[in-house]
């Protein structure tokens, strides 16, 4: 998936958007189209995780980097540079939703609660190195941690 292409599609698909009546079927068409278009590969809460940790209103860059890191399977988080612990976050919930496991599976095999993985996932809680690490193992998942700041 190109950039370029992706700006090109928002805008066109914004533009229809703007010019049709809310009650009508252009606009109920047009705004399945944008859904499909950043929902295809990402999920509605992994976009909701990524839109609250933005430090800035949302542009159409932002969304088109959001969308060609999901449709090329990078971590959505880190193409918008975001800090590391909405990073880890992203990828626990994408590598959990991938593999179909509830918040309490996951839980169970990292002997953590339900509660703890969703505080982890809304980072509410930032998880320790050990943690992390056995999170990203029970789900088969690498994340590479470098020198990023924590928000």
């Amino acid at each position: 998936m190109n950039e370029n292409q992706v700006r090109d599609e928002i805008k066109e698909l914004r533009q229809e958007f703007e010019k049709s009546l809310p009650s009508s079927a252009e606009y109920t068409r047009v705004s399945k189209k944008l859904d499909d278009l950043y929902y295809e590969h990402m999920d509605i809460r992994e976009a909701a995780l990524i839109a609250k940790h933005l430090d800035h209103k949302d542009t159409i860059d932002d969304d088109v980097k959001m969308i060609v890191a999901a449709a090329n399977g990078e971590n959505v988080a880190e193409a918008l540079d975001l800090p590391i612990n909405v990073c880890a976050a992203f990828k626990i919930l994408h590598e959990r939703l991938a593999k179909g496991w509830t918040q309490a599976e996951l839980g169970q095999k990292v002997n953590l609660s339900q509660s703890q993985i969703a505080k982890i996932e809304n980072i509410q809680q930032i998880p320790d190195v050990g943690t992390l690490s056995g999170i990203l193992v029970a789900l088969d998942a690498q994340m590479e941690i470098g020198a990023r700041k924590i928000s």
